[in-house]
């Protein structure tokens, strides 16, 4: 899935200076949320018809389980309810941005109204930038999806927060208006620089690594592992593309 968002930073890749004029995005529909069904395919169904019902069930997935006031989305879900009620509460970062980038995606294949998609966005993108608990621009790995408070002592992670700001972008541009406005915020806020491994500014910046760490810990600092495969391109060119705090293209080569 991440390949499937890697586009999103070509999407994004020129970001002006925009004034905000006045917004009338209905985000109402949080309070009754749209719940997107999909029936179970016949034995006999074609190839083609069996791959847009998985298509609708994977976007069935994001919007349904992403909760409509935080717009925090879960990192898994049960398959089946005849057992019992989905009591699981925890939501990523990661899968968070894949919701977002998936919201076009709804509305192009006439799953959810554009109007639904748009106030579904923005909701999120305003929970971000007003609520959600962060370092630099950077989230927690797993939070709680209804409170968006840190679970499991887990990481503030930098490819996860990777993955949620790609999707920003993809809703940002696609919506445009306001949902882009949120989405520049958030893009312009992430400070890269600080996640190469927080050398304190009265060090030389020679001393600083050229590839970002994995991610940081409020008890123990910043993680030992490097972001350096080929798994990882997007965020380098996410940090590279950044209208602040942007890394090198040394970062790249390294």
């Amino acid at each position: 899935m991440k390949t499937g968002l890697f586009a999103a930073v070509v999407v994004g890749a020129a970001f002006g200076n925009v004034v905000a004029p006045a917004f009338a995005v209905d985000t109402s529909a949080k309070t009754k949320p749209v719940v997107i069904s999909v029936a179970k395919p016949d034995a006999n169904v074609s190839p083609a018809a069996l791959r847009d019902t998985l298509a609708k069930g994977a976007f069935a997935f994001f919007w349904n389980e992403t909760d409509p006031t935080t717009g925090l989305t879960k990192d898994r879900a049960v398959n089946r309810l005849d057992k019992g009620k989905d009591t699981y509460e925890i939501a990523s970062v990661a899968s968070t941005g894949y919701a977002l980038a998936a919201l076009p995606i709804g509305v192009e294949r006439g799953w959810i109204p554009k109007k639904d998609a748009e106030a579904r966005a923005i909701t999120t993108l305003r929970w971000f930038r007003d609520k959600q608990p962060h370092e630099h621009g950077f989230y927690y790995h797993f939070v709680n999806w209804k409170t968006g408070a840190r679970e499991w002592k887990s990481e503030l992670s930098s490819i996860d927060s990777g993955l949620f700001l790609l999707g920003a972008v993809t809703a940002g541009q696609y919506f445009g208006g306001e949902a882009k406005i949120l989405a520049d915020e958030l893009y312009a806020r992430t400070d890269w620089q600080w996640m190469r491994d927080g050398v304190a500014k009265s060090q030389p910046q020679s001393l600083k690594p050229l590839t970002l760490s994995m991610g940081w810990n409020p008890d123990t600092g910043f993680l030992e592992g490097r972001w350096q495969g080929y798994e990882d391109p997007y965020l380098y060119m996410l940090a590279m593309g950044a209208p602040k705090f942007a890394l090198g293209g040394e970062s790249w080569k390294a």
